[in-house]
């Protein structure tokens, strides 16, 4: 059994129109709101779980009971309480009915510093799959199960009626909004990225025939993108947009945002050697590498984001887009196609970059560092 704690708080929305609205739990507290009592003659246990709330507040817990063992392998229990610490902004900790809730940044509508949303790049559970398929501990598959029941509810019972279709963000950042005139509901390109990528995940590693090529649905929606001019042109190449929404402007493209793209087409290409996929991949790969070492700022890390006009701008992550680069240039050499100079640059640059700061890199990207050749 796991128990989860009380969580208050109460749910804030802006509406904008009939059709357009966004919706923020702003948190309010959370308590340890369980005993246990154990009853030694009837060798017993009795667990009292209390939920408490406020005036105009909804107060929320959560149980997880398996007649197995969760975790049969302490070590794998110890390694998840770990990375739950370490990991803690995207750890599913406050689970719901409607779904799991995250820390939201401090620039959303409606405003409030203690602003919790269901964050579709969370909501997901990759991580879940990846641990399941090596320790096969019940507690990683009930949460994969839990994972795909959030995203069924989120999509109105899509997944469970096998019309998956692209996920839309249901809380407004302001930054986009005063940037692009865009509210929610919208479409963020790397969180669908996220969610197809575990549904075909989970699916093949559950056997559920139906979430197996749940992926294509997107690809096919990138292509799509393609076709109706949602792109940055360049004069080699070009670049699909970030956000889409049905209002607003046309939105710059980020370099993490347009490498997970392209890598999920190739993904979709080697799936189902279909060359449409393949096509757009390359050429978001040209796009990319017009700009060259544009991209790099002159501390020697990467731009974050290229606008529409072309110039550069914002500080970008640390690790998440040298991971990107590197799992880039893999997935072009299991295509069958050589290795971009121009993707080796931008790693050779933001790594080195990361050691004169003495930034530390995780585990799984330094493996990847030294498999390309980078490091000894």
């Amino acid at each position: 059994m796991m128990l989860g704690k009380n969580y208050i708080s109460r749910q804030l929305v802006k509406r904008y129109s009939k059709t357009r609205a966004s919706y923020v739990r702003e948190f309010f507290e959370e308590t340890d709101n369980y005993k246990i009592y154990l009853n030694s003659k009837t060798k017993s246990t009795f667990i009292n779980l209390n939920l408490k709330t406020q005036s105009n507040s909804i107060g929320e817990s959560w149980v997880l009971i398996s007649n197995q063992p969760l975790f049969k392998n302490k070590n794998n229990m110890d390694y998840w309480m770990k990375r739950s610490i370490e990991e803690y902004i995207s750890t599913h900790k406050w689970l719901t009915a409607d779904g799991p809730y995250f820390k939201l940044p401090w620039s959303i509508e409606p405003a409030t510093k203690m602003g919790f949303g269901r964050n579709l790049g969370y909501m997901q559970g990759d991580d879940f799959v990846s641990t399941y398929s090596f320790t096969k501990e019940r507690f990683f598959y009930n949460m994969i199960i839990n994972s795909l029941a959030d995203l069924d509810v989120f999509s109105h019972g899509e997944i469970r009626n096998n019309k998956v279709s692209v996920f839309q963000t249901e809380y407004t950042s302001t930054w986009l909004k005063r940037e692009y005139g865009i509210t929610a509901p919208y479409i963020d390109t790397r969180h669908n990225e996220y969610i197809a990528l575990f549904l075909k995940k989970a699916g093949t590693t559950l056997n559920i025939n139906n979430l197996k090529n749940a992926n294509l649905i997107y690809a096919d929606f990138l292509v799509k993108q393609v076709a109706i001019g949602n792109t940055i042109n360049l004069e080699s190449g070009y670049l699909i947009n970030d956000y889409f929404s049905t209002d607003g402007k046309k939105t710059h493209v980020s370099l993490n945002h347009v490498l997970g793209e392209m890598r999920f087409l190739l993904d979709a290409y080697k799936q189902t050697k279909n060359q449409k996929y393949l096509n757009v991949a390359m050429q978001i790969r040209k796009g990319v590498e017009s700009l060259g070492t544009k991209w790099l700022r002159k501390d020697g890390d990467t731009w974050y984001q290229v606008n529409r006009d072309l110039k550069f701008s914002g500080r970008d992550y640390k690790l998440l887009t040298l991971g990107d680069l590197l799992y880039s240039q893999k997935s072009w050499e299991e295509v069958g196609y050589k290795r971009s100079p121009v993707f080796d640059i931008l790693i050779k640059s933001k790594y080195k970059y990361l050691t004169n700061i003495n930034y530390p890199i995780k585990p799984n990207i330094l493996n990847e560092l030294k498999r390309q050749g980078f490091i000894q």
